[in-house]
């Protein structure tokens, strides 16, 4: 999208080791990182890319972002579906599959 960007994952992936047991406290304590975290590293990261690219400096992203809990399959498939069709909606293409920008396949 233009002017605003959709992503969808999952933090599970720090409350297990490599053999998908539930990770301790003291463990989980060292290796977590809250979504605000990684939210923070990646507005960081990409507005520096970006600002590089378009040759300009200051604040890229706004402040916010709108953050949505999956708590079920049925959850995970509406906002999958959202994020695929919003260029669609958008009249940016007219197949979801034609937008250059899905990283979804």
């Amino acid at each position: 999208m233009p002017n605003h960007v959709h992503v969808l994952l999952s933090l599970g992936n720090q409350t297990t080791d490599v053999d998908n047991f539930f990770l301790t406290d003291d463990a989980l304590s060292f290796s977590y990182q809250p979504l605000s975290e990684v939210m923070r590293r990646i507005k960081g990261a990409s507005a520096r890319d970006i600002n590089l690219y378009l040759d300009r400096r200051g604040t890229f992203w706004q402040k916010d972002s709108y953050d949505h809990y999956v708590r079920d399959a049925k959850a995970f498939e509406n906002i999958l579906y959202y994020i695929l069709y919003n260029p669609v909606k958008a009249g940016l293409v007219t197949e979801w599959r034609e937008y250059p920008f899905t990283y979804y396949a």
